[in-house]
């Protein structure tokens, strides 16, 4: 498989056959959600934000302490110059297009942004966007292959009501084993597990 525009930072994950991987969106400033998912689930590998994260993402970036690559959405106006608004990269052996989504209108609906990913020269497995604060993991096909396409909702609560949720991906042995939406209650249960182990190896 190619690698198109492959980060440096992440040229080591390209082709590792087990990854997870920690995925936020809108999170418009606040960083409380994304704190407590690095906290819980130290073993990610790598973190991803899909746009408007404003003043959230210099600190998440910060703590993570792991390979960490954005995307900017439309409220970034301070990070839009030097953020890109979409990604393709290689991780674990996957396709993974990443993009906030609001370029292709996907208030409106999907069609755009399938229409942006059937372009795409490289094969893509898994497409991640943001923008409509709603979680979302879908199937579809796409030059005759399955492609999924999930939205990890708004990691923030300045406009999701108060109901803030991440993703996280599992991959082993180079296949997507899980796409799970993460709620405030299965951090705080992973986060007092992790420190139970801790106390108690």
């Amino acid at each position: 498989m190619k690698r198109v525009n492959q980060p440096a930072e992440i040229e080591h994950l390209a082709f590792v056959p087990d990854l997870d991987i920690l995925v936020f969106s809108d999170s418009h400033g606040d960083s409380r959600l994304i704190t407590r998912c690095l906290d819980a689930y130290p073993d990610t590998g790598l973190i991803l934000h899909l746009g408007d994260h404003e003043s959230s993402l210099q600190p998440a970036m910060h703590k993570a302490n792991r390979p960490f690559l954005a995307v900017a959405g439309n409220c970034d106006w301070l990070t839009a110059d030097h953020l890109p608004d979409e990604r393709f990269f290689v991780c674990a052996g996957l396709g993974i297009y990443m993009c906030h989504g609001h370029l292709f209108h996907v208030k409106r609906g999907y069609g755009e942004l399938r229409r942006r990913v059937k372009k795409q020269d490289d094969p893509i497995n898994l497409v991640l966007f943001g923008h409509t604060h709603i979680p979302l993991v879908r199937t579809e096909s796409l030059n005759n292959k399955p492609v999924i396409f999930a939205n990890p909702g708004a990691a923030g609560r300045r406009f999701s009501s108060g109901h803030v949720s991440a993703l996280l991906i599992r991959i082993r042995k180079n296949k997507l084993i899980e796409i799970r939406h993460l709620s405030e209650g299965d951090v705080n249960e992973s986060a007092k597990q992790s420190q139970a182990e801790k106390v108690n190896p």
